[in-house]
């Protein structure tokens, strides 16, 4: 009797970890490509004003 809401409670807290991370994944999967673009152009943009100085 006393374990069930436990479980519950346990059951409800994993699913909302697990739903955040689903999230988190989701988020990271849409924002990564741009934030590697961006850094590439960086790199490039970086080596290209190396390139001009020397």
């Amino acid at each position: 009797m006393w374990r069930t809401p436990e479980r519950r409670v346990r059951d409800r807290a994993s699913a909302t970890r697990r739903s955040f991370l689903v999230l988190l994944l989701v988020l990271a999967i849409g924002l990564f490509p741009p934030l590697s673009v961006n850094a590439g152009s960086w790199v490039v943009a970086s080596a290209y004003r190396v390139d001009k100085v020397t």
